[in-house]
């Protein structure tokens, strides 16, 4: 699952989520309450949640190629 944080909503989110084409469900954030919960300040951020519900890894930049097992297709 992704968290687009956009205050103009889901139609200001939607060509950015739509290029990036994720095979998984993408939300939209107006009020930036996961920002404010998880610590979030930049974008793209990615912090890791365990199926217990339980962060295993803090945010962190999510840019695309940061990693050297980024295949260029999608973050």
């Amino acid at each position: 699952m992704s968290v687009a944080p956009d205050v103009g909503g889901t139609e200001d989110a939607r060509p950015w989520v739509e290029r990036a084409r994720p095979e998984y469900v993408t939300l939209v954030g107006r009020a930036h309450l996961l920002d404010e919960l998880f610590g979030i300040v930049n974008v793209p951020s990615a912090l890791w949640i365990d199926e217990a519900g339980n962060i295993v890894r803090p945010p962190e930049p999510a840019f695309l190629g940061d990693h050297p097992s980024s295949t260029g297709t999608g973050c």
